[in-house]
């Protein structure tokens, strides 16, 4: 046995997910310290144990945990953490440990209990019957809108979802569509991971089917390179999807 030893506390406390990821050891579980600081329910640790500066905080417990693209994707028994209301499941910021604007709307049942990635899909696991408003028994796919999907990846279109942004990651123009339902009020803006608007590319009435926008980001205003999120709000339903700029 080596000296590793961050040392959980809260009485008992529960380690439920553990991942290793660009030399850090990630867990989740039930915890209010672990690796000397205060950490509740999920943190990250160094190869010696000590906690980082890394601090999600959750009001629930942490029972799983899948990485991708500089996001991490959690599933629990929590209603907030990252800073922000999100229902036993969150995508967090790999580098600030903030919650990003997706959200898979998740409401009741007890906590989820697994999460793994396939593509641009979400798959979770747990007990309930329903999800984001759909019949869906106890395993479900999820497109990073948080959209139900039935038998595989999640191609069914509730009232509006992004269906792709492209090339990303990106240089110049990107092209992004999206399919509506049904006729429906829409917004299309571009996000950082702190949820400020760096561009606003579609508003109004729009009708059934496929859109599509060209966006070409201003060089003159020196758009930084990093993650950014394409956020569709069609009626009350948000799509969001990942963008990667690079200079």
């Amino acid at each position: 046995m080596t000296a590793f030893n961050p040392n959980p506390q809260i009485g008992p406390p529960t380690i439920n997910a553990i991942a290793v990821f660009n030399g850090l050891i990630y867990v989740g579980g039930w915890f209010q310290t672990i690796g000397g600081p205060a950490r509740t329910a999920i943190a990250a640790l160094e190869p010696t144990g000590a906690a980082t500066s890394w601090n999600p905080t959750s009001d629930g417990g942490v029972n799983a945990l899948a990485f991708g693209g500089g996001v991490v994707y959690v599933a629990g028994g929590f209603t907030h953490i990252g800073g922000a209301a999100r229902n036993q499941i969150a995508a967090l910021d790999l580098g600030t440990g903030n919650a990003l604007p997706w959200s898979a709307d998740f409401v009741g049942g007890p906590a989820l209990k697994a999460v793994g990635l396939s593509g641009n899909s979400v798959i979770v696991g747990g007990t309930f019957l329903t999800l984001a408003g759909s019949p869906q028994r106890n395993l479900a796919c999820l497109s990073a809108v948080g959209t139900v999907g039935v038998e595989g990846p999640a191609t069914t279109l509730r009232v509006g979802e992004l269906r792709s942004v492209a090339p990303n990651p990106s240089r110049g123009s990107v092209r992004i569509e999206y399919a509506l339902a049904s006729r429906s009020p829409v917004r299309l803006e571009v996000v950082d991971v702190r949820g400020r608007v760096h561009a606003k590319l579609d508003e109004g009435i729009r009708e059934a089917g496929p859109h599509s926008v060209e966006w070409s980001p201003d060089r003159s205003r020196r758009l930084p390179s990093g993650v950014y999120f394409v956020v569709l709000e069609a009626g009350a339903h948000r799509s969001v999807m990942r963008l990667v700029e690079l200079r």
